[in-house]
């Protein structure tokens, strides 16, 4: 909602959030700032200190024992490097910065963790590195419980990659 209107409403409604979570324990705020964070890259605003905010982030995240919140901020300087600057070398190092931690956080603490293997899975499959994303794509594959969005989003990956390595009996 709040894209969507001009900045100064949009600065005095993230006042407003922050106000509101004043009272809240640090990895609520500092997870309610990581989300702020990402719409203020996402829609353009303040794209000069992305890198650096997003870094301090970061360390703050790792500082506090949070390396879920460190995670999903990597995503988001990803997506920044990628559609922002067209860097793809720096969006898929961000990637896999977090796929690391991704990959030490059990599922119940991080429960948008297919997302983000898909979404790295894709990088791989825009960067022509088929075998990857198919390897990738197989194993988010296999932690879906319940059939959302995102699931059939990789099975489209995962149809996708076999295609282009074809492999049309898979």
């Amino acid at each position: 909602r709040l894209v969507k209107v001009d900045s100064p409403t949009f600065y005095n409604e993230i006042a407003k959030l922050r106000t509101a979570a004043a009272n809240t324990d640090d990895y609520t705020r500092l997870n309610l700032e990581r989300a702020i964070l990402s719409v203020k890259t996402d829609e353009g605003y303040e794209l000069k200190t992305a890198v650096l905010n997003g870094e301090k982030m970061i360390k703050e995240a790792m500082k506090v024992n949070a390396p879920e919140i460190a995670a999903v901020q990597y995503m988001t300087l990803g997506f920044y490097y990628e559609l922002k600057k067209q860097n793809l070398g720096k969006a898929f190092e961000n990637y896999l910065k977090a796929y690391t931690l991704l990959e030490k956080i059990p599922g119940e603490k991080l429960p948008p963790r297919q997302y983000a293997l898909y979404v790295i899975s894709q990088a791989y499959y825009r960067y022509n590195d088929f075998g990857n994303a198919l390897k990738l794509s197989l194993r988010a594959d296999k932690t879906f419980r319940i059939k959302t969005f995102v699931y059939v989003f990789n099975t489209d990956l995962i149809g996708m990659c076999y295609l282009k390595t074809a492999q049309y009996d898979s």
